[in-house]
């Protein structure tokens, strides 16, 4: 994972009371590493029932242990904690310009594990929508196939807001993209102001906040350009 959310690892570290928090390979991401056949056993006990994907490798790793596996429901309850490991894992959070809405994306490899995830329900009042998607690596003409799962309406905004609200995500920037929703809401419309209107600045300023908080690569987003912040904002966003 990346080094910005190693409050993710420590906890997990910190929950299995075993294992340890390494550097990886890029020097910008860290892992989670348990070696001890005593630890890897609590761990596969402790997950064992709610495992849905890369459920492959679980099943041998228990199978070497002696565990006895536990198959998952994969249609998950309305607002279980599961999902918010997820989005901490593998979610993201994007400001979608053009639409003007804050919208959370989930994508996995496409097998059967990650291709019968039912998702419809954990959020109430969400509105989940899945879509399969082929992409090609055009160095290496590779093709890779994977799944989405998508809250990208406007009416998803809140709900996604209230979820995270009882079901807090352990990836502080995440949760602080999730927490902006709900002022958000309040401002959104000034994005229809003149440019040089006091509304589009307020506008301009939110975007710009929620954009550049532990993201130091927001200069390169190509809307940034179309905004006009405040005095405050001029040179860079405060962090």
């Amino acid at each position: 994972m990346s080094n910005r959310d190693l409050n993710v690892l420590n906890r997990v570290k910190n929950f299995v009371q075993c294992g340890r928090v390494v550097k990886s390979n890029p020097p910008t991401t860290s892992s989670f590493i348990c070696s001890n056949s005593i630890g890897i056993s609590k761990i596969l006990n402790l997950v064992n029932g709610h495992m849905r994907l890369k459920v492959y490798n679980f099943q041998i790793a228990c199978e070497s242990l002696g565990i006895e596996f536990i198959p998952a429901n994969y249609t998950i309850e309305r607002d279980s904690a599961y999902l918010a490991g997820l989005i901490d894992t593998d979610g993201s959070i994007v400001f979608n310009f053009p639409g003007n809405r804050i919208e959370l994306n989930l994508e996995f490899r496409n097998y059967k594990e990650s291709n019968i995830l039912d998702l419809s329900e954990v959020i109430e009042g969400g509105n989940c929508k899945k879509l399969e998607l082929t992409k090609t690596n055009q160095d290496e003409g590779k093709i890779f196939m994977s799944v989405r799962y998508s809250y990208n309406t406007v009416k998803n905004m809140m709900p996604i807001y209230n979820y995270v609200k009882n079901n807090p995500l352990h990836c502080s920037f995440k949760l602080a993209r999730c927490m902006k929703i709900k002022e958000f809401m309040n401002i959104r419309k000034y994005n229809k102001a003149s440019w040089d209107s006091i509304e589009y600045q307020i506008y301009s300023d939110f975007v710009l906040d929620w954009i550049s908080y532990l993201n130091p690569n927001w200069k390169n987003i190509p809307f940034v350009k179309k905004l006009n912040p405040s005095k405050i904002y001029s040179n860079e966003p405060v962090q």
